[in-house]
Order: C-alpha cells, then sequence, then structure tokens
C-alpha cells in the first residue's frame, strides 16, 4: 500500500514545476527488482516517461518503477516529507522494494518491512486527495484515474452492482503472504466514498482469486455500499 503516496510526491513535484511528467528515464539492470510488475522483465536502455512509473506503479504494483520514482522525486526522505505535509503521522515509508540497505529506520525496517500505514491514515489521504488538498484539482483528478484504471479487481470492486457501469472506483491494492489490502474512492450515481480494509496475519495464504481474505475485503465493501447506496 505504501506505493500509492509516491506518485503523490511526483505529481507535487509537477505541480510545482520542478519536473514535468513527460520527462523519460533509462532503465538499467540494477533497477530491476523481483515479485510485482514487469520492467523486470524488460530490456535495459527502455526509456519510459515518469507518467509510465506511475501507471507502472498504481496499475501493476511494479516494484521497479516505484524505487525508480523514489529516487528521481529525491529519494525516501522526501517522499516522507510529503507524507507528513499531508498530516498523516503513523505513515512512513522506510527503504526501497526489495533493497533493505536503504532503510532509514532500521527499527521500523525489522517490523515493518519496506512501509507502515494504517487504514485511517490511507483513508484520510484519499479523502484529501479527492477533495484537492494534495494536490491541485487537475493533478488530482490524473491521480485518482490512474487508479481507475487498476488492473487488479478482486477486493473492493468484486461484489459491487454494475460496476464500471455506473460506479466508478478509483483504488489501489497491496498484498503480501499473509496480507491482503485494499483502499479506493467509489464513485456511485447517489454518493461518493472512501474505504481502506486491511486484512494481516492470514492464514490462507494462497496466491489466488478466491483467497479468503480477499473474499472477506470485497464482502466488507458490499455492505459499506449498501449501507451508503441503498
Amino acid at each position: 500500500m505504501i506505493k500509492i503516496w509516491v506518485p503523490g510526491k511526483l505529481y507535487q513535484d509537477a505541480q510545482h514545476g520542478t519536473l514535468s511528467l513527460n520527462d523519460r528515464v533509462v532503465l538499467t539492470d540494477s533497477d530491476k527488482v523481483p515479485g510485482s510488475g514487469i520492467l523486470q522483465f524488460m530490456n535495459d536502455g527502455l526509456n519510459p516517461t515518469l507518467h509510465d512509473l506511475a501507471w507502472l506503479i498504481i496499475n501493476l504494483s511494479d516494484n521497479s518503477a516505484a524505487n525508480m520514482l523514489v529516487d528521481w522525486v529525491g529519494r525516501l526522505k522526501k517522499v516522507d516529507e510529503f507524507i507528513h505535509s499531508a498530516g498523516l503521522t503513523k505513515t512512513e515509508m522506510i527503504s526501497k522494494i526489495f533493497m533493505p540497505h536503504t532503510s532509514i529506520d532500521t527499527v521500523l525496517g525489522k517490523r515493518f518491512g519496506i512501509g507502515v500505514t494504517t487504514p485511517r491514515e490511507t483513508a484520510i489521504y484519499l479523502r484529501k486527495l479527492y477533495e484537492g488538498e494534495i494536490v491541485d484539482s487537475a493533478s488530482s483528478m490524473a491521480m485518482i484515474k490512474l487508479m481507475e484504471d487498476q488492473t487488479y479487481n478482486i477486493d473492493i470492486p468484486r461484489f459491487l452492482p454494475t460496476y464500471k457501469d455506473t460506479i466508478i472506483i478509483a483504488h489501489k491494492a497491496g498484498e503480501l503472504n499473509a496480507t491482503r489490502n485494499d483502499c479506493g474512492i467509489v464513485c456511485t450515481p447517489r454518493v461518493n466514498y472512501v474505504i481502506a480494509v486491511f486484512t494481516n496475519k492470514n492464514a490462507d495464504q494462497r496466491w489466488i482469486t478466491d483467497n479468503s481474505a480477499d473474499i472477506l475485503i470485497a464482502k466488507i465493501s458490499r455492505l459499506i455500499y449498501n449501507s451508503f447506496v441503498k
């Protein structure tokens, strides 16, 4: 989940004119890390734009893209400064992904890995993003559009009726073996709302569509939808 703050810092910098979303970076072998994403399989010399990296981070949860963008926006310290500027005190990006040597807090790193946040702070961030309090309105809408293109749709959207016909969902999932999380902005004809559901220490660690925690998140999402919309 910690990846959602990296594009936020990017769009803030673009708004301030310190970089352009059309700036290009060069993929090298040292940028490639395992896990989710496709850049690890691409040839060296690929020349994506910063916007391309942001899209890959949100929609394919690309680990290599996240690390590259962290470096481009001023490294971990600048990402955390951006997070804290939004009034979030329990959220930290601690290290680059699969690069523990980059940790800026070894104590937190041993406990939480690459980062830590809470469902409440994640929801607060999404609300502020929706209301234009993080970046300007155009940048906010662009970031939300990134999340609307989400590839992984087995959690929050799963049981919502007429998904993609009358309901727009901008969201980002985050998963580890014993963890399944999802957060997003749900826009319906009647009301718009934010949702963040985190699970941890799950017995079911299968990487399948019907993982019990993914189904649980989907059921919670439907209950919240029913409460707000029906």
